[in-house]
């Protein structure tokens, strides 16, 4: 898997870039992390909204229309298994929450689109969209920060905690199939 995407892709925006990384790819389970200000600890998402904000993403472009997909549902459910996701960083005594609002900006036009391309697969697979704190942003390792709730977290609570999402996510996906 490519940990940069190639130019070409990246000149066509994040939309057309998560659709070709889909198509080439063909995930069993699609798992995205963003940042927000807002979070307090891991904030699950756990739907997606057709809509966008009328302002620049990173790459100085604006939506074209104020839905992601114009026509589309209204609302796509995150398709993860919550309680394993819940329990697995309970165990790690890691800050999580399940949150209904992935926001109107570009983590929620993954996370929708994401869940177009899963809907649209004979198979069922893992989708969803995770949200870590933006305070973790530029922090160094062994460092610890609050939280916009208060609770303290630290780069490497960070990795362990999007390590176990995954591992509970492939263990889900294993025992279904």
């Amino acid at each position: 898997m490519r940990s940069v995407l190639p130019d070409e892709r990246i000149e066509r925006g994040a939309g057309a870039a998560l659709d070709a990384l889909i198509r080439e790819h063909r995930p069993h389970i699609a798992l995205h992390f963003g940042v927000s200000r807002d979070a307090r600890g891991f904030e699950i998402e756990t739907r997606a909204h057709n809509r966008m904000t009328a302002r620049q993403d990173a790459l100085a472009a604006e939506p074209d229309t104020p839905e992601i997909a114009p026509g589309g549902p209204r609302m796509r459910r995150a398709r993860l298994p919550w309680g394993a996701v819940m329990t697995a960083l309970a165990a790690r005594r890691l800050p999580a929450r399940l949150s209904c609002d992935a926001g109107s900006y570009l983590c929620n036009l993954v996370l929708y689109r994401s869940l177009g391309h899963a809907h649209t697969r004979p198979m069922p697979r893992y989708t969803g969209f995770v949200h870590i704190p933006a305070a973790l942003q530029g922090v160094r390792m062994g460092r610890r920060v609050e939280t916009a709730g208060g609770a303290a977290m630290g780069l490497e609570d960070a990795v362990q905690g999007g390590l176990a999402i995954v591992a509970a996510c492939l263990s889900a996906a294993h025992a279904s199939a």
